[in-house]
């Protein structure tokens, strides 16, 4: 999801600042999206952490001076099984994950537009 409307962005000529904890994963999409525009940044980031967030903003502010659109796409699909399976460290990574990557991303302020994408939970449901 993250990386088709990175490309989507790039296609209407966005300058992108693409941002995961794997950066393997945001070299690639960098490398499918860099035809399309020629303004991107690529940060490693660890959305748990307010100051690794921070610094990602505050880099991007650096590069770009403003940021107009934030997507918050962070999230980690859950294995499926029952509630009562769930581990409680597996409950605390996704919360600090798929919520707290949300709070810590949306607590930096924007003047903007923020897109908060829902966890695919919602649409798929497990027992």
């Amino acid at each position: 999801m993250g990386r088709l409307a990175a490309r989507r962005f790039a296609e209407a000529n966005a300058k992108l600042i693409i941002v995961d904890i794997n950066a393997a994963a945001i070299d690639k999409t960098a490398d499918e999206i860099q035809p399309y525009t020629g303004d991107v940044l690529v940060l490693c980031c660890d959305v748990t952490q307010e100051s690794s967030v921070h610094a990602c903003i505050t880099r991007a502010y650096q590069e770009f001076g403003t940021i107009d659109v934030a997507m918050n796409n962070a999230g980690m699909l859950q294995n499926p099984g029952r509630l009562a399976g769930i581990a409680a460290d597996e409950f605390e990574r996704r919360m600090d994950i798929n919520t707290g990557g949300v709070f810590w991303c949306m607590k930096q302020g924007n003047n903007g537009v923020i897109l908060n994408r829902p966890s695919a939970a919602g649409v798929i449901g497990t027992p």
